[in-house]
């Protein structure tokens, strides 16, 4: 089977987009996005996202969603849980929910640990308005 999912997804990308440069995000490249943000009076960082479309698989479903990824470097715990909070509430600002899940980090992000670096990948999809599915995994 075939699945195309270009139109939607260039349709809910560019929603998603156009949401963030509503809230002071800049369009760098055709899928990335970049704000500089203030965590505490010493603590700024840039911040950017590419968001793309990535299939999750659950039982015998295979959804598109939208993924918005962020690679962040040398931050502690701490500063690290902060951006995700701030991540967590930017997009919600904007009303954007993202997909859920309680084994996640922070109940919402893939983490991948590397040296030196992270990358955090979190999920939407307008389709699934409540952000979640029976038994989801990220």
């Amino acid at each position: 089977m075939k699945l195309d999912i270009n139109e939607d997804y260039e349709k809910e990308a560019n929603d998603l987009i156009n949401k963030l440069k509503l809230i002071g995000y800049n369009l760098i490249d055709e899928c990335i996005v970049e704000k500089r943000i203030t965590l505490t009076s010493t603590e700024r960082i840039n911040i950017y996202y590419a968001i793309y479309p990535e299939l999750l698989f659950y039982d015998d479903k295979i959804v598109p969603w939208l993924c918005i990824e962020t690679e962040l470097e040398g931050l502690s715990d701490d500063v690290l849980r902060k951006t995700c909070r701030f991540i967590i509430n930017d997009l919600d600002s904007c009303g954007v929910k993202l997909f859920m899940d309680e084994d996640a980090y922070m109940q919402h992000f893939k983490k991948i640990d590397n040296k030196g670096w992270v990358s955090l990948k979190c999920y939407t999809n307008p389709d699934y308005l409540d952000a979640y599915w029976e038994n989801h995994v990220l």
